[in-house]
C-alpha cells in the first residue's frame, strides 16, 4: 500500500470515530480498520529503512518464541500474561541486542563493501580485533573500520585496496586515430591569426 491509500484508511476512521460508541458492529468495524491501518502504516514506515525491516524480523521471531512458552504481549511490548514466569527481562533484551547486532552487522558490511574482497577481509580482521570488548554504535562504526584499515596498513606489506566502482556515463573521449582535436585547431588557429572556416 502507498501512502495516500493508508491516509484515505485514517479518514475513513476519522468518520467512523464519533460513531464508534453507537453499535457494536461499528465497533468491530472501526477495530478491524484501525488495526488494518497501523499495520500498513507500520510496514509503511520499514520500507524506508530496509535494516529496520529486518530488526522488525528477528523481534517477530523473538515474540513467537515468547508466545510458545506461553508469555503473550501487547502491542506496545508490555506483558499480557505469563503463566510459567518467563524471564520478560531477558527476552526483551535478547530481542535489543539481536535487533542492534543485525543492525550493526549490515552497516559493517555496507562500510566493507568500499574495499575489494581481499582488502575487506584483512579490514574486517583487524575491525574484529579492535573492537573486543567496545561499545559499537552506529555512530563510531565507522570510526572502527577506519581504523581497521590505517592499523592493516600498517601491519601488512600488501596495501588496502579500495572497490572499484562505475556510475555510468559516456567515459573518457578518445580520438580516431589520425584525427586532430577540433579544439586544439581552433586555438592554434588564433594564435596564428589564421581565419579557418566561416567563422566571422
Amino acid at each position: 500500500m502507498d501512502e495516500e491509500a493508508i491516509q484515505k484508511m485514517e479518514a475513513e476512521l476519522a468518520e467512523l470515530r464519533p460513531l464508534k460508541d453507537s453499535s457494536a458492529k461499528l465497533q468491530e468495524e472501526f477495530r478491524a480498520k484501525e488495526e488494518a491501518w497501523s499495520k500498513e502504516k507500520v510496514q509503511l514506515e520499514e520500507a524506508a529503512n530496509p535494516n529496520w525491516a529486518k530488526a522488525r524480523a528477528t523481534i517477530d521471531q523473538l515474540k513467537e518464541v515468547a508466545k510458545s512458552k506461553g508469555v503473550e504481549l501487547n502491542d506496545d511490548g508490555t506483558v499480557k500474561s505469563n503463566p510459567n514466569n518467563v524471564d520478560i527481562n531477558a527476552i526483551t533484551q535478547q530481542a535489543r541486542e539481536a535487533a542492534r547486532g543485525e543492525l550493526l552487522g549490515n552497516r559493517l558490511e555496507e562500510l566493507l563493501e568500499q574495499y575489494d574482497p581481499e582488502s575487506a577481509k584483512v579490514v574486517k580482521h583487524y575491525y574484529q580485533k579492535l573492537t573486543q570488548g567496545e561499545g559499537l554504535t552506529l555512530q563510531n562504526i565507522g570510526k572502527f573500520v577506519g581504523q581497521a584499515e590505517r592499523a592493516a596498513e600498517l601491519d601488512s606489506d600488501k596495501p588496502i585496496k579500495r572497490a572499484t566502482t562505475f556510475s555510468g556515463g559516456r567515459g573518457p573521449r578518445y580520438n580516431e586515430p589520425g584525427s586532430v582535436d577540433s579544439s586544439r585547431v581552433e586555438g592554434l588557429a588564433s594564435v596564428l591569426k589564421i581565419n579557418i572556416g566561416d567563422k566571422k
